[in-house]
């Protein structure tokens, strides 16, 4: 999906951008299937990405967000 495919998606763009800039660390974007909220995500941290802002970004999968949350901050171990 590319940029043009995001018409008319700048206000949830522009949201996503106030919270994390004023609110909190991390957005939970939600909806129903095929609303496009991978996409929006997506558009969202190629711009901030191709900035300079952020140099890496992470998804979890709203199906058991808990365990994708422990997931994604469970210790690490070297191997």
């Amino acid at each position: 999906m590319n940029s043009e495919d995001l018409t008319g998606r700048e206000e949830e763009l522009d949201e996503i951008e106030r919270i994390l800039t004023t609110e909190a660390p991390i957005v939970v974007v939600r909806g129903p299937a095929g609303y496009g909220k991978t996409a929006v995500a997506s558009e969202y941290s190629r711009r901030k990405q191709s900035m300079g802002y952020y140099k890496s970004f992470f998804w979890v999968l709203g199906d058991n967000l808990e365990a994708g949350l422990r997931s994604c901050f469970a210790p690490q171990t070297a191997n």
